[in-house]
């Protein structure tokens, strides 16, 4: 309908094709000034457009909960999972594995934090340890964490081979490790 809307010079029914958040950005009528100044341009992309993608990605995002998300990609004409939503606590991107973190350290479920600790330590970390470290008398400092990190999710991560880093707030990093295929948290702050 779009190539049909600029082939027929009817810019105004192009424009009513772009997205909402395109049209709050440009004008309606700059939009059609563009296009009539540049047909040149037009038609070159109107012969680029009618070539066919070189590879069309759709995706989509289901968002529940709280913060959850579940990517979905098209596949064959039918919308597909792309991730198991029932593997709350996966660790295969550093992003993954922050969102595991943050999940497992809400629900206090110390076996699952322990998965996140690197090789080096997870020989000395106990179950017990992991209970001190996030015990009652540190709840408000997890609280603030649990925050910090929810707050700041989204924030982009550095990955350098097997190691990634995101900074997030004034002065604060969470140090991601790749041990075994999965990723660890060296430090969250």
């Amino acid at each position: 309908a779009y190539i049909d809307a600029l082939e027929a010079r009817d810019y105004g029914r192009a424009y009513a094709l772009m997205s909402r958040a395109f049209r709050s950005e440009y004008d309606r009528d700059e939009f059609i000034t563009h296009h009539k100044q540049h047909p040149d341009e037009v038609k070159r992309n109107v012969g680029e457009l009618k070539k066919g993608p070189a590879q069309l990605d759709i995706r989509a995002e289901y968002r529940y909960g709280d913060g959850h998300r579940l990517r979905l990609v098209q596949e064959g004409g039918a919308w597909k999972l792309a991730l198991d939503p029932v593997t709350f606590y996966s660790q295969r991107t550093p992003k993954l594995a922050l969102q595991s973190f943050v999940r497992a350290l809400e629900r206090r479920r110390f076996k699952i934090l322990l998965r996140f600790v690197p090789r080096k330590w997870r020989k000395v970390m106990t179950l017990d340890d992991m209970k001190r470290l996030f015990s009652k008398k540190q709840i408000e400092s997890t609280r603030r964490l649990i925050r910090n990190l929810k707050a700041n999710i989204d924030n982009k991560i550095e990955i350098k081979g097997d190691e990634a880093e995101m900074l997030y707030g004034d002065s604060y990093k969470v140090q991601f490790l790749r041990e075994d295929g999965v990723w660890k948290i060296i430090d969250a702050d």
